[in-house]
């Protein structure tokens, strides 16, 4: 079956009592979603301890082999990923299904379907990229960390030394980092700008407005 999710909104229809119907694709991916959770992964759930929060690798790897014969592959991955690159309303669809286990959404269908990386990583370098694609590949789960540009492989440990050269605490490093990203020194300044284009017409003056408050009574509001 293929998961991939093209068809518009628009072509979606209305019953007979004018309420809107999904797209017959999304229907049969719901129901295969639906039955796979209460053929193959409910069962495997059941036979976990009461307090286990995952598969064994064993039966989690065989889980995902079947889950993966049927194109139901890490729907949110897009597909040149190696995802089924299902739209917002597919990923809707599959999660209501998908989040009916003891795990519920934060472990999907018990990790079945595989794990989707967070989609920025797909803006990022084919370098980056390329750690995502092999969890996709293996199954396994994908996590992303945004840490400053010359952190290297250790962000945390490159900015307390950058901070005990500096003089100062690990925070204020942290919030130079930060300040030094949202007010960058080549900014543009809104004053100095407008004060340019004042001297390049040779001088603006502004007049103002009496803003002094009144010094009359206030009066009392009064409802008819």
């Amino acid at each position: 079956m293929n998961t991939r999710d093209a068809t518009p909104m628009s072509s979606t229809t209305l019953d007979a009592s004018g309420s809107w119907e999904l797209p017959e694709e999304l229907r049969m991916l719901r129901e295969t979603v639906r039955r796979f959770m209460a053929e193959e992964v409910r069962p495997a759930e059941d036979k976990l301890p009461h307090d286990a929060y995952t598969l064994e690798p064993g039966p989690l790897k065989a889980l995902q082999a079947k889950a993966r014969a049927l194109g139901l592959w890490c729907f949110e991955t897009p597909a040149e990923h190696g995802g089924a690159g299902l739209s917002l309303l597919g990923q809707c669809i599959v999660a209501e299904e998908t989040s009916k286990c003891r795990m519920g959404m934060y472990i999907a269908g018990c990790g079945a379907f595989g794990f989707d990386p967070p989609n920025v990583i797909w803006k990022g370098t084919p370098h980056q990229q390329r750690f995502a694609r092999a969890d996709i590949e293996n199954g396994t789960k994908a996590f992303v960390a945004i840490s400053e540009p010359s952190g290297g492989s250790d962000p945390g440990r490159a900015i307390k030394t950058r901070a005990q050269r500096h003089g100062r605490s690990t925070e204020a490093e942290i919030r130079e980092i930060l300040k030094a990203a949202a007010m960058p020194e080549g900014r543009v300044r809104i004053g100095d700008e407008l004060a340019a284009l004042g001297a390049a017409f040779g001088g603006i003056e502004i007049d103002t407005l009496d803003t002094r408050r009144s010094k009359r009574p206030m009066r009392v509001a009064k409802f008819t």
